[in-house]
């Protein structure tokens, strides 16, 4: 006996299943159910759907490996299963169970050619017509003509245990599906049937499209295949927990982690600005809009975003991005792209109104087009509330992915701006907001709207910083306002700044009531944020950092001596790390500190003297214009070969800091070379063991000089590496080295 025909009816029927199971992954179907009996003389056991809203179909399919007419020995006998009188049976007895359940009778055959059969079957009007079995999958549909089957003399016999209010339920309920296309059994040669299938998965579902990008269509829809397969071999039934991990496909919109960089525990409100921003915000909204809220680093446009939607939300919905939540974020690198940052967005929005996601198409996809059909659902579904987008830390996201200026086989990007310029395409119905927030920048060119700037603190906002922090000398009134003098003046209104002097301090103490003055006066003034570490933003996880960076000025303990994160794992080879300028060392190796040496002057009397003319020094340079510029500037400039810019006065928030070289990793772990000459001390930390990463060489710090084992490292057009035979004293200094 051959039993190819019967395989390839089971494959098939798995095909076809395979695509209801796409409306399982996309919400339209709770279950499938497949080969599955419910009762003796079960005759439409194949598949049977249970849609979101209740509705249930069933499908009994028929294969036949050749091309031919539906014959009247298919129905009037057991050869095949389809027994007119057994079928109009079995939907009887499914009936009471389930009434207002939809039977489809599937098949390949084509129509009907023999009297007997035309002369009972009736095509479905064009009012009448439920529409094709399967989505997508093109057939012929007939009903029985009731009249003509109680009046025929043939099929009048095989009916008459038959009662005629069955046969006319059954024309009610019964639809007969003809000319039902085939297979071909290889998907990356598809028939019609895994055509429409891999049709719906990309369309549909967003196979190939961020943020699945990655998964390829043929590869899901074999997945459905080989899920209806699995269900009919064993458990029968198909849900979306069920069918999600066998498509390996990203359901949540690539949305990260949400997060707060804020400590809500200090954050300082300030009525004025919120209130401009909350007002600007309702007046947007009638037309809907952008909104853009710009300043400078560490002015505190985070957490003017996190009061601002909290001020809305209770009548608004709001959905928020943070595009920078530290460095020790595990998702820092993924934050800040495109699709990220608009999945992120719709997986909000899904969680305020799931309704309104179901139906957006493709259903996964991280898309403007995507994010614009949710708006628009959202609207609908909750006309009564006011949407508020908030995208913050626009400024990060060239400095975490890099910016490319162009070559011969690169075209200039910006990510930034592409950022930018992706969410503009957005289409903002009445009732949307869109708060973007943002140091100023060309990147933000393509925005239009209105534009609010982040003001400096006042006096009385430092004045509450330094209360809820603890620092105010509670008994003396002439103390605390020079305390909030100190702060107030070394900050210049700078919120990121303040917050820091404020956990500098050591507080009040009563035994030396002066204690926080003069640990907030050891500090240096802002020429913009010295302490490059967001000390506004929440703690992370209380231990010390791995390294600290001094001006060379500095002993240990002295006011340039400034806290910083330091990351001392060891990158792959090869590939430029923007974020640090201490990734280069092995994660075996103890983290080194790094110390820009001043070129007017080799030693280091006087600590503070030092302090205030290094800053001064760096300062003129245009160091402190970006706050961010320690860890950021050198290695991107090193990366696009603009090193000469990093000595010049001239700059913007994005390149501006002489103080480290641009620093790159080639095959061998040695820095790159650099158009530019730079000098950098490293040394280890205080009693901490050292190696070499040129010798490998390690060894054990025993007395404690000012700056234990420095080593110079030449980084230039001419020199590449580490000087790890001589001493800083010992070596001269070369004419080329005087441009630092």
């Amino acid at each position: 006996m051959d039993l190819r025909p019967t395989h390839r009816g089971y494959a098939y029927q798995d095909a076809l299943t395979a695509i209801y199971l796409v409306d399982v992954a996309l919400g339209e179907a709770d279950e499938v159910v497949v080969d599955t009996k419910l009762f003796d003389g079960d005759r439409f056991d194949d598949v049977t759907r249970r849609s979101r809203e209740g509705s249930r179909k069933r499908i009994q399919i028929k294969h036949s490996a050749e091309e031919r007419a539906l014959t009247v020995e298919t129905l009037t006998t057991e050869r095949r299963s389809l027994r007119v009188d057994l079928l109009f049976a079995s939907l009887d007895q499914d009936l009471r169970d389930y009434p207002g359940t939809e039977y489809r009778l599937v098949l390949t055959d084509v129509e009907p050619e023999a009297s007997d059969l035309t002369a009972v079957f009736t095509p479905v009007s064009l009012s009448d017509d439920p529409g094709p079995a399967f989505s997508g999958v093109p057939s012929t549909r007939m009903k029985f003509d009731p009249d003509a089957l109680l009046n025929h003399p043939r099929w009048s016999k095989k009916l008459a245990t038959t009662s005629e209010d069955l046969v006319r339920r059954a024309y009610a309920q019964l639809v007969v599906d003809v000319n039902m296309p085939g297979i071909s059994l290889d998907i990356h040669s598809p028939g019609p049937i895994e055509a429409v299938l891999l049709r719906r998965v990309p369309a549909e579902l967003g196979a190939g499209r961020p943020p699945n990008r990655d998964v390829s269509p043929t590869e899901v829809a074999l997945s459905l295949i080989e899920a209806a397969k699995a269900a009919r071999s064993g458990p029968g039934a198909v849900t979306l927990a069920s069918l999600t991990p066998r498509m390996g496909l990203v359901v949540d919109f690539g949305a990260v982690q949400e997060g707060n960089p804020v400590d809500p525990a200090v954050a300082i409100i300030r009525p004025d600005v919120l209130s401009d921003l909350a007002e600007a915000a309702n007046d947007i909204s009638d037309e809907g809009g952008a909104l853009l809220l710009t300043g400078e680093p560490g002015v505190d446009k985070s957490w003017l975003c996190e009061q601002v939607a909290n001020q809305l939300r209770p009548e608004w919905i709001v959905a928020r991005h943070h595009c920078w939540l530290g460095l020790e974020d595990t998702e820092r690198d993924s934050r800040v792209l495109t699709e990220v940052v608009i999945g992120s967005l719709l997986q909000q929005l899904e969680a305020a109104c799931p309704a309104a996601l179901s139906s957006i198409r493709p259903r996964y996809a991280a898309t403007s087009e995507a994010l614009s059909a949710a708006l628009k659902g959202v609207r609908s579904a909750l006309a009564d509330r006011p949407i508020l987008l908030i995208v913050d830390g626009l400024d990060h996201v060239t400095r975490v992915l890099g910016q490319v200026t162009g070559s011969a086989f690169r075209v200039s990007a910006d990510p930034a701006r592409a950022l930018v310029d992706e969410l503009v395409t957005v289409d903002l119905p009445a009732n949307v907001v869109l708060l973007i927030a943002s140091q100023p920048g060309d990147h933000l060119a393509s925005l239009d709207g209105r534009s609010i700037t982040a003001s400096p603190w006042t006096r009385e906002d430092v004045v509450a910083l330094a209360d809820r922090n603890g620092v105010l000398p509670s008994d003396r009134h002439e103390q605390t306002e020079t305390v909030v003098d100190l702060i107030h003046t070394r900050s210049r209104g700078n919120a990121l700044y303040a917050t820091y002097l404020c956990r500098e301090a050591e507080g009040p103490d009563p035994l030396r009531p002066v204690a926080s003055r003069a640990r907030v006066g050891e500090r240096p003034r802002l020429l913009l944020p010295i302490p490059l570490r967001r000390a506004h933003r929440r703690p992370g996880d209380g231990r010390e950092p791995a390294g600290r960076l001094r001006l060379r000025s500095n002993g240990p303990g002295t006011a340039g001596d400034l806290p910083t994160r330091a990351n001392s794992r060891r990158p792959d080879r090869g590939r430029t790390h923007r974020l640090t300028t201490t990734r280069h060392w092995r994660s075996q190796d103890p983290p080194r500190e790094f110390q820009p040496l001043h070129p007017q002057r080799d030693s280091c009397h006087d600590a503070d003297s030092g302090s205030q003319n290094a800053a001064a020094w760096l300062a003129r340079r245009g160091f402190f214009t970006d706050a961010w510029a320690f860890r950021h500037v050198p290695e991107l400039l090193a990366e696009l070969g603009r090193d000469d810019e990093l000595s010049s006065s001239k700059g913007s928030s994005c390149w501006l800091s002489p103080a480290c070289p641009g620093v790159r990793i080639t095959a061998n772990g040695r820095p790159a070379a650099s158009t530019t000459t730079w000098i950098l001390l490293v040394s280890p930390p205080l009693d901490r063991p050292r190696h070499s990463p040129s010798t490998a060489r390690s060894s054990t710090q025993s007395a404690q000089p000012l700056f234990p084992g420095t080593r110079r490292v030449l980084v230039g057009p001419d020199t590449c590496g580490i000087d790890a035979d001589h001493e800083l004293d010992v070596v001269p200094q070369r004419p080329s080295e005087s441009r630092l």
